[in-house]
């Protein structure tokens, strides 16, 4: 029997948006500290933007602002 492992090209995950504040405040703080360009690069390139487009996706109460 063979059996084939295929790997998620995407995933779903229920977040708020001072969820996703946090990890980008993270995020943006590993960098600093961090002399592994291509990580840095990564981050700033390729998540933080992907998750910056999450974000903007979720609708704030009337009264609020972010």
């Amino acid at each position: 029997m063979k059996v084939t492992i295929t790997p998620k090209i995407t995933a779903s995950v229920d977040m708020n948006l001072d969820q996703i504040s946090t990890i980008l405040y993270i995020l943006e703080g590993y960098m600093q500290g961090n002399d592994d360009a291509q990580i840095c690069d990564y981050i700033d390139n390729e998540l933080i933007p992907l998750l910056e487009s999450a974000s903007d996706t979720i609708p704030l109460p009337e009264n609020e602002q972010f």
